[in-house]
């Protein structure tokens, strides 16, 4: 079972709630990570889920549109996913309501990232060979974070001891593509490390970008005949001005009007509801 099972008791009797921790991964850049975990995110949220995102990217993408509020102004965070790290790597318990904030645009939560990750990777090393498990395995055990129904990661391209660490604790993946030669050629590399993993699943290849060239249906051609079920029957059209729109306003696609990408996005998150 890919989710992690939460019996919560209640006046009825005994509630099961299920939460699924997702990692959005890919090698290959540019092919739509914070894109699709700010809208898979977002259209979650519409169909009445409780969503935290974590930003794992030292570039920040998702913690700048996160950070954008109702009323324009922009959150300034000083406390970062670095920052939980080195306190769990200390022994210490940190205090998550610290570092977890509520964006008030998509009714998401989530943690923020920092140009800093890299220089985490000895320091995760060492504690998974002290500890016998990984950081966020641990951070995930606190009952903090039980009353979320689907955690999300927003990935770093590159698949280095502070992303293992991330797929190690994830139920599991997203990998978004485009109908692109060099991320058809990424899918398989991505997939064999998350494999390394014996527990981590991929949920489905996500492809982003489709149009009506004939190169473009000649790749998800491709995609279907070769990962079969594992694609998602969504697809995602290239409309870059849709897209683009979101860093500037910090609105998801799918919370924008007459934004024609937002039904794939809810069509999205139909499928990661009966995929969990």
């Amino acid at each position: 079972n890919i989710c992690i099972c939460i019996f919560m008791l209640t006046k009825a009797g005994i509630e099961v709630c299920f939460m699924s921790i997702i990692s959005i991964i890919t090698e290959k850049g540019g092919v739509g990570k914070t894109t699709t975990a700010i809208n898979a995110g977002s259209a979650l949220v519409k169909k009445g889920f409780k969503v935290l995102l974590i930003d794992m990217d030292k570039q920040r993408n998702l913690t700048s549109t996160a950070n954008i509020t109702a009323d324009g102004q922009y959150r300034e965070i000083h406390r970062t996913i670095v920052d939980i790290f080195c306190e769990l790597i200390k022994g210490r318990k940190p205090d998550y309501s610290e570092f977890v904030h509520h964006n008030d645009i998509n009714g998401f939560d989530y943690i923020a990232s920092d140009m800093f990750v890299d220089n985490l990777n000895s320091m995760i090393d060492d504690y998974a060979k002290t500890n016998g498990y990984n950081v966020l395995q641990r951070m995930f055990k606190d009952p903090f974070f039980q009353s979320y129904d689907y955690i999300i990661f927003d990935s770093k391209k590159s698949t280095d001891s502070f992303s293992k660490c991330q797929i190690d604790s994830s139920d599991c993946a997203i990998i978004p593509v485009e109908p692109s030669a060099y991320a058809f050629d990424a899918v398989d590399r991505i997939i064999d490390k998350i494999y390394q993993n014996n527990h981590t699943k991929i949920m489905g290849i996500l492809i982003n970008k489709t149009g009506q060239t004939a190169l473009a249906k000649d790749f998800l051609s491709i995609y279907n005949d070769t990962y079969k079920e594992l694609v998602f029957k969504t697809k995602i059209p290239q409309r870059a001005a849709q897209v683009e729109k979101t860093p500037f306003d910090g609105i998801a696609c799918v919370n924008q009007s007459h934004n024609t990408l937002a039904e794939y996005y809810m069509a999205l998150a139909d499928e990661i509801i009966e995929r969990t």
